[in-house]
């Protein structure tokens, strides 16, 4: 008997142990509050996690899009005549993306998104702010911060030197989320950094007045004649087809980078040429999809495969989905690759099954450059030589197609 009470009794004081525990650590989680997370990057740097309270919400949204992220590179590569394929682009591989697909800022000082304020007040005093502010110190000149746009993914940096660890718990992002993803603010030592995720293809106009930045955003389509979407098939752990060691997925990228070397030439032009990745990262269909609501054209690159070793050539693929122009496109574009190449071609357009392409609302195609499980093929496609007058024959394809239309 007393055996049991013994047992009864130590099992009340642990359970009483345990409430004063749980309690205390309740008590000083909301002492805390919203101030927990500007604490310094040292205390945060093993918290994968952003907290986001919504009455700090600092980004006006007015009507955003889905929460989308998608990636396009620009990245302005010297370019010879679209002619003659002279110019040298990048090889296979591919630059280091700072944030390869992964958009947070590790160790947020201060995390926002454009969900919207909930106060009618912060409403009001958010009205006449059309771009979105970022203020800087005092003691900090226009010229000691730096700005940085990626297009893969869809990002835009800020930089500069700040003293005070809760600087953005003072001085929050704030304006218009309307085209904003998200956002996430850090200071780590005595850098100050704001990454700031966009929902879909915009470029900047960057003033400085107060010791603010002020970010305004355009649409590429406003900017350019024609915005055209490059899209290397696959990417990060989607190889695609394989062939030994060899991946589609690192073909694709290669070309792509071929063509992106003519990307200042087609801006001379009139022509905005935007790629869904620039390195081997995961880009879902929610991504690319997005490139394509600013965009005229949608060319997807693919390298082929057959369970027959011996099939070879180049193949162009489109869906029946209603838009009119994608079978015109893919025509000249199957027509210029195989002249840039010196290849034969029936000219045959198939029509496939794509949840991508069946969901793109513009003139869009798959071009199929060769059969990586043909050897023979396999090694010329893998060839500078190869890339580079396929990027060509590319470059001419819409060219023309910008020049006479796809009627």
């Amino acid at each position: 008997m007393k055996h049991k009470l013994f047992q009864v009794t130590t099992i009340i004081v642990i359970l009483l142990f345990a409430l004063t525990v749980g309690y205390y650590r309740d008590d000083v989680s909301g002492a805390s509050g919203a101030s927990s997370v500007f604490e310094s990057a040292e205390r945060q740097e093993h918290d994968s996690s952003f907290r986001w309270d919504k009455k700090r919400s600092s980004l006006q949204n007015n009507g955003s899009k889905d929460d989308r992220s998608a990636g396009a590179a620009g990245n302005d590569s010297p370019a010879g005549a679209a002619g003659d394929g002279s110019a040298d682009g990048a090889t296979g591989g591919g630059a280091s993306d700072g944030a390869a697909g992964d958009n947070t800022s590790g160790g947020a000082s201060g995390n926002g998104s454009a969900d919207g304020s909930s106060d009618d007040a912060m409403q009001d005093s958010l009205s006449d702010e059309q771009n979105i502010i970022i203020d800087f110190p005092e003691d900090i000149s226009e010229d000691q911060v730096k700005i940085n746009q990626n297009f893969s993914p869809l990002q835009i940096n800020i930089e500069f030197p700040v003293q005070e660890k809760d600087f953005f718990y003072t001085h929050p992002v704030h304006g218009n989320g309307k085209n904003v993803r998200d956002y996430q603010s850090v200071v780590l030592a005595t850098m100050a950094s704001v990454n700031i995720n966009l929902d879909g293809l915009y470029e900047y106009e960057a003033s400085f007045a107060d010791h603010q930045l002020s970010l305004s955003l355009k649409n590429v389509s406003e900017i350019y004649d024609y915005v055209v979407i490059i899209d290397p098939a696959h990417g990060g752990s989607d190889l695609g087809s394989t062939h030994e060691e060899t991946t589609e997925k690192e073909l694709t990228l290669a070309i792509s980078q071929q063509i992106e070397a003519y990307a200042d030439e087609l801006r001379a032009k009139g022509i905005g040429l935007f790629f869904t990745r620039e390195t081997d990262r995961n880009v879902t269909t929610k991504e690319r999809l997005c490139y394509a609501e600013n965009a005229d054209l949608y060319i997807s690159v693919h390298i082929n495969t057959n369970d027959n070793p011996e099939a070879s050539g180049i193949q162009a693929f489109c869906v029946n989905n209603g838009v009119d122009g994608s079978k015109k496109a893919a025509a000249v574009c199957l027509e210029q690759v195989s002249q840039a190449l010196d290849e034969k071609n029936d000219m045959v357009i198939m029509e496939i099954q794509s949840d991508l392409l069946s969901e793109i609302e513009i003139p869009a195609f798959e071009i199929q450059l060769g059969f990586l499980s043909n050897e023979a093929e396999l090694q010329r496609i893998k060839t500078k030589e190869y890339k580079k007058k396929s990027a060509v024959g590319i470059i001419h394809a819409i060219l023309e197609i910008y020049e006479k239309g796809l009627e």
